[in-house]
């Protein structure tokens, strides 16, 4: 039951995105009126009246960030005043979330705000649009590390896949200066996962907390504190960010000045299904949030379900293989062999996909 709702209001935060994604496209081409957006304020407005037309609450279940450009720097800017940007490296980054019934949704994406900038991400070129993409690579990572028994630390997995992927897309960097602590300090400040229920940051009584201090610590010291067993129906975000000061440090000599002063997070919440020694009872979690999102999408089909999960967790679905008497919900133990469940699946990452969204 509880994952139902859940899904409800993950759908109904899918709702807002879309349309704040749709609004900020509209704003880009010139267009006025409600639809569309100029201002941070404008992409808020337009995400929560969507979330809440789609289901969701009338009052949001925490402060959201909708933040442009350099903004992005401040994690918990909530200002929300400033004007989109309008260059062909302009972003606009917003933490937001639907709640039903009492559950909300965290949940955090990153767009375009130009023109250029919409192209840039439909070719999949430019500094700007290659950060993204190295950070959305290191999100679906720590996603497929999630899953029962796992005692892996996501924040130390995070630091290791942001700092491989940064000198893989910019080989000019050198990776002997880019330590774990500068990382934590300078490049990824804050934890890349929290539990969440009908509290927003739940704590486990028996899930030691994270340390924020960690950049004053050395990886023996903090990472076997960061480390915890997952259990059969935990959901976790999973948020990496990256974020590039405006005043360039040392450690970053070689990094384009179009990545300067810009802050990106992606955000997703998981589900964590019971093992595969018990396929009845995940199969009852699959189709709970099945029976949620058809909800939604009335012209969907199991298949096209199990489509939106793996490309949330690997970006294709080479996954997808043929099953004899098809998709359906009487044989979801065949062809549902993901762990986890990705609760905000519905709202777009894949670059090219916000883009058609926008456009």
């Amino acid at each position: 039951y509880e994952v139902g709702i859940q899904c409800r209001s993950a759908h109904a935060t899918a709702a807002g995105f879309i349309s704040a994604m749709k609004g900020t496209g509209s704003g880009c081409r010139g267009g006025r009126g409600p639809s569309s957006a100029h201002t941070e304020e404008d992409v808020l407005r337009i995400f929560h009246t969507s979330s809440w037309e789609a289901g969701g609450s009338r009052t949001l279940p925490y402060t959201p960030v909708v933040a442009a450009d350099t903004n992005a720097l401040s994690l918990h800017y909530i200002a929300c005043t400033d004007v989109l940007g309008t260059t062909d490296t302009s972003l606009v980054s917003m933490d937001a979330g639907a709640e039903v019934e009492g559950y909300p949704t965290d949940c955090t994406r990153v767009w375009p705000t130009s023109l250029d900038g919409i192209q840039s991400f439909v070719s999949e070129k430019g500094n700007v649009t290659m950060l993204y993409k190295c950070l959305l690579d290191v999100q679906r990572r720590l996603i497929q590390a999630v899953s029962v028994s796992s005692t892996s630390s996501l924040q130390l997995e995070a630091v290791a896949h942001l700092r491989d992927g940064l000198c893989a897309t910019f080989p000019q960097l050198d990776k002997a200066s880019i330590s774990s602590r500068f990382m934590q300090s300078a490049l990824l400040p804050h934890p890349v996962s929290h539990f969440i229920g009908l509290d927003l940051h739940e704590r486990m009584a028996s899930v030691p907390p994270v340390d924020l201090f960690i950049a004053s610590m050395s990886e023996d010291e903090v990472f076997p504190q960061l480390r915890h067993q997952l259990q059969p129906g935990m959901v976790v975000t999973v948020e990496p960010g990256v974020y590039i000061p405006v005043e360039m440090p040392i450690e970053l000599n070689g990094m384009p000045m179009e990545c300067r002063g810009v802050g990106m997070r992606i955000e997703d919440m998981v589900l964590v299904l019971p093992g595969r020694d018990t396929p009845k009872m995940r199969a009852w979690y699959v189709l709970e949030a099945y029976h949620s999102w058809i909800a939604h999408y009335p012209d969907g089909n199991p298949e096209a379900f199990y489509r939106e999960q793996l490309m949330a967790v690997y970006g294709h679905t080479d996954g997808l293989v043929p099953i004899v008497g098809g998709y359906t919900t009487s044989n979801v133990d065949e062809w549902y062999l993901l762990d986890i469940l990705v609760l905000t699946a519905s709202v777009p990452k894949d670059p090219k996909l916000i883009s058609a969204i926008m456009q």
